[in-house]
């Protein structure tokens, strides 16, 4: 066994023993990236591993692999082992990374792994046309607006469509790092703003209804 692949065993236990006799659910894992001499005892600790920065060289190492499979799958395993629902974006979630995944590793192909984006955010967007998808994700306080959260439901829906048309389009014309900035900053920004809109919106129709309610003798 080679010293990375002893690490990320290493990692996957403690994360399981912490769970199973903390319940801890946070972690963080330092370095991000491991930017160290290969022959220094924390050279492969990092999620990504760099130890020659000056060429631009990386690798994800085997601790991403192992925190990935923790985040996307143990969560729905001790759900389903307590007998809880388990939300169909989480499900889509565990298919989504064994599919594209696997198909990534097979077919290793550049234009592949750029159009890929476009088909999960296709799937998600269908997804997300299921109506009211997204009130079981919202608090108590916002039920009084719960209509507003399913219009929204389709609107994220949309933008899911949209992201994948873009990608479509970057893809094809766009070389692999600068596709690779553009989309990444798409999709940080465009998922905030429509959040922030989401939260405006339903906050000003929740108070303009509440303060409606009480007018009413």
């Amino acid at each position: 066994m080679s010293a990375e692949e002893a690490g990320a065993t290493s990692v996957a236990r403690a994360v399981n023993r912490d769970y199973i006799d903390g319940r801890m659910t946070a972690y963080y894992n330092w370095p991000l990236v491991a930017a160290l001499y290969p022959n220094t005892y924390f050279a492969f600790n990092g999620l990504a591993v760099a130890n020659q920065p000056w060429s631009g060289h990386y690798s994800i190492a085997k601790t991403a692999w192992v925190l990935a499979h923790t985040s996307q799958f143990a969560q729905i395993g001790w759900q389903y082992l307590r007998k809880q629902p388990i939300g169909s974006l989480q499900l889509l979630s565990v298919v989504l990374i064994l599919a594209s995944g696997s198909a990534t590793l097979l077919t290793k192909d550049a234009t592949f792994i750029m159009l890929k984006p476009s088909i999960i955010y296709c799937i998600v967007g269908a997804v997300m046309l299921k109506r009211g998808w997204m009130n079981r994700y919202l608090p108590e306080r916002a039920a009084p607006v719960a209509d507003v959260a399913t219009t929204f439901g389709y609107v994220w829906a949309g933008l899911m469509f949209a992201s994948a048309g873009l990608n479509i389009a970057l893809a094809l014309s766009l070389e692999p790092k600068t596709w690779a900035a553009v989309m990444s900053g798409w999709g940080l920004f465009s998922k905030i703003g429509l959040f922030l809109i989401q939260y405006a919106w339903m906050t000003a129709v929740g108070r303009r209804r509440a303060a409606a309610a009480v007018a009413v003798p």
